[in-house]
């Protein structure tokens, strides 16, 4: 009895080493292929306006309930078009259809901090000057592009607009 008891855990011992021993192998990992999503090629072109989303930057850090509002149907921002022409900087043209004119300007020259990641976005006409900092570069692989402006009251952020577009 005492010998069939070893020979059965001597089998069952085999058996598990076997299996455990089996199942290791080494996975073979893919090669891997960087993706640059903030290079500013990725920016040009027409965009369509897709959403606004404005942030309460003050009921967010309170933490009140209402700390957003999407505003995209009272700005009817569906019928803006943005247009970025030239290659890391060069004109801009925004066509706001019916939408009320919500930037200080529909024309000028754009701008970016950095050609191979895209930080901010400076659209420029005369003396005025709209600074945009980029939203996710995931964005950018979905086509879509979002844009965030910051307005401040005593130098403090009050309200964020994020202005989302689609190509």
């Amino acid at each position: 009895m005492q010998n069939k008891k070893s020979i059965f855990s001597f089998i069952a011992g085999a058996v598990f080493l076997v299996v455990v021993t089996g199942s290791c192998r080494p996975e073979e990992l893919k090669s891997y292929t960087a993706v640059n999503n903030g290079d500013v090629s990725k920016l040009i072109g027409t965009w369509n306006g897709y959403s606004v989303n404005q942030r309460d930057v003050g009921a967010e850090n309170k933490n009140f309930p209402y700390k957003s509002l999407d505003i995209t149907a009272p700005l009817q921002f569906n019928n803006v078009k943005l247009t970025l022409n030239g290659t890391s900087s060069g004109t801009f043209s925004i066509n706001y259809g019916t939408a009320p004119q919500f930037f200080k300007f529909s024309s000028g020259n754009w701008s970016v901090d950095d050609a191979n990641k895209v930080g901010k976005v400076y659209l420029v006409n005369g003396v005025d000057s709209i600074v945009m900092t980029m939203g996710p570069y995931q964005y950018l692989l979905q086509n879509r592009l979002q844009l965030k402006q910051t307005k401040s009251l005593l130098g403090k952020p009050a309200i964020i607009y994020e202005f989302t577009f689609s190509k």
